[in-house]
């Protein structure tokens, strides 16, 4: 089978009944409830419940490879851009994953998730509690820290992506 032949079978797929429902109830449900507490509480909800996430540059809590960088330019205003590029190589990542697992939903389950792990940016380590609850002096060394569980991750996850 080619390469092409593989990738149209993962795509094809990946749309059966059964899946088209489920994601049709899920999303219904999640849009549902979201639209539902928006109405509630407006923006403040959707900015505080959903979005936050994707643009935070808050350095006490942002505990991850992308720390150092983001803690030291904290006092200066992030553009949009520079908030989101942090999700690029998570991105590159995990798209070829879905293709290439597509076949398993199980396994692109747990492909998807070992990506979103190691590029999560609230890693915690023993460093982040110094700084965030001792107030100590421990920026470099979290920075390295943070390298260190980045790197043993990838590891680990080709470890398990070698044995599918």
């Amino acid at each position: 089978m080619s390469n092409a032949d593989y990738i149209l079978n993962a795509v094809g797929s990946i749309w059966t009944k059964a899946r088209v429902v489920f994601g049709l109830v899920s999303g219904s449900v999640f849009l549902g409830c979201t639209g539902l507490s928006f109405y509630l509480y407006g923006w403040e909800f959707l900015n505080e419940a959903q979005l936050y996430r994707l643009t935070r540059t808050d350095p006490r809590h942002n505990i991850s490879i992308y720390f150092y960088h983001i803690n030291l330019r904290h006092e200066h205003d992030f553009s949009l851009l520079e908030k989101l590029i942090s999700f690029l190589p998570q991105l590159a990542v995990q798209l070829p994953l879905i293709f290439i697992f597509a076949c398993d939903l199980p396994l692109c389950f747990f492909t998807q998730r070992a990506p979103f792990v190691v590029f999560n940016k609230t890693h915690w380590l023993m460093w982040g509690y110094m700084l965030e609850f001792r107030g100590h002096n421990v920026f470099l060394q979290l920075w390295f820290g943070e390298l260190a569980v980045f790197g043993s991750k990838h590891v680990r996850a080709g470890d398990v992506y070698s044995h599918t």
